[in-house]
Order: structure tokens, then sequence, then C-alpha cells
């Protein structure tokens, strides 16, 4: 059967499913087989994505910073003059959905996010590996996939007619708020590869690259004999 037809029976969105999932797969699998010459090509991807993430909760924290500027504003022209802005309300709504949204990638990097679990902590650092490997690559990663699938009509229709705020008296970018969605997944989905290619350095016993993120807890990972810290 040639591609196109196995195309047409499948469906596009599962082929741009796996075709985004092939590299998530791909530098792990290669660690896992290879190990420390997998893991040599795996360093610079990781340390690229660490900066992108870094410089995502860099802009994530002067959105913090201006969402408390904004709030403080709002409340004194509220209560203390009686103004009411729908703009500088709906401000407010952007830089908190902005910080969520730019903030996610660096959290997952020093393993910030919430984990809910009573067996986790206890186990070994390979058997943690192997369980994060396995949830990147299993729910995190297509997961994010189907985000960057079905936002792509959802924020070029925004922007192909310069959606606006439903209010008069708003913002006229809501077009651009959306397109942090699909940021948002990119860069989640570039972090998840990195944290599962040092997971598969971990199950191999190999050196992964420096962390960009510490963390508060770290994880002890295995120093080889031929790269030693």
């Amino acid at each position: 059967m040639e591609p196109r037809a196995i195309a047409e029976i499948v469906g596009p969105g599962l082929v741009f499913a796996l075709a985004c999932l092939a590299p998530i797969l791909a530098l792990p699998i290669l660690i896992l087989i290879s190990g420390r010459f997998g893991a040599d090509i795996a360093a610079p991807v990781t340390q690229i994505v660490e900066w992108a993430s870094d410089w995502a909760e860099r802009l994530a924290q002067m959105c913090i910073a201006l969402l408390a500027v904004l709030v403080g504003l709002v409340v004194v022209l509220r209560y203390g003059f009686g103004v009411s802005s729908n703009a500088l309300q709906e401000s407010t709504l952007y830089a908190h959905a902005l910080a969520f949204l730019l903030a996610a990638a660096a959290a997952l990097g020093r393993d910030g996010h919430v984990r809910v679990d009573v067996f986790y902590a206890r186990l070994a650092p390979k058997r943690k590996a192997a369980i994060d490997l396995f949830a990147y690559c299993v729910f995190a990663a297509p997961m994010l996939v189907a985000i960057l699938h079905f936002s792509g009509p959802f924020v070029e229709r925004s922007w192909r007619i310069g959606e606006r705020s439903a209010e008069a008296d708003g913002l006229a970018g809501l077009f651009v708020l959306k397109t942090a969605i699909p940021v948002f997944a990119v860069l989640l989905l570039a972090q998840a590869l990195a944290e599962a290619c040092r997971n598969a350095c971990v199950l191999r016993a190999v050196t992964p690259a420096p962390r960009r993120f510490p963390r508060d807890e770290p994880r002890d990972e295995p120093r080889d004999e031929a790269h030693p810290g």
C-alpha cells in the first residue's frame, strides 16, 4: 500500500502525531541502545532546549511582576477613584495566562510540577528514571502533540480575523494571547524530550549534560569514568 493511501486511512492527525513523536522517542532510544554515543548526541539538544525554557521562564517572571503592578493599579483606580477599565482588567488575565504558559517548561525542568504518588519517592534512581521516561513518552508527549494539532486551526482563525476582546473597550490583541497555546506546547514538548534523554542516561549509567535548572532535591545521577563531573 502506498504511503498516501495509508495516510488517508489513519488520518492526518495520527500521521502528524507520529511525525512529532519520532524525535521524542528517537533520542532516548538511541541513548538506551548506544549509551555514551547517544548521550553525546543528545547533550547539545538538551542544552538548547533548556536555554529556551530558561528564557521563557524569564519572560514569565516579567509577566508576574507586571501582573502584580496591574492588579494593584486596578484596585487603586476602582476603590480609590471609582474608575474601571475593561482593557486594564483584561491585561491582568493576559499577564496571568502568559506567565503560566511560559513557565511550564522550566517548571518541568526543575521538577516543580505537582507529583501525587505513594511509592515513587522511595524508589531507586533507575526505577524513577524508568517511570519518568515511560510517562514522558506515553502520556506527556501525545497530550502535547494533541494540543498542537487541535490548537493550530484555532489560532490560525484568530489571526485571520484579527480577533479582539468581546468588550468594546477591551484589548485588541486576543490573537496574540492565543498564540501562546502552541508556544506552550512546543516548549513543554521539547523539555519533555530533554527530561526523557536524561532518564535514558540514568538507565544506561552515563553522565547526562549539566542541568541548567537546579533542583531542590536532585536525583542522584551516575557519573561514568570517561566523563567525570
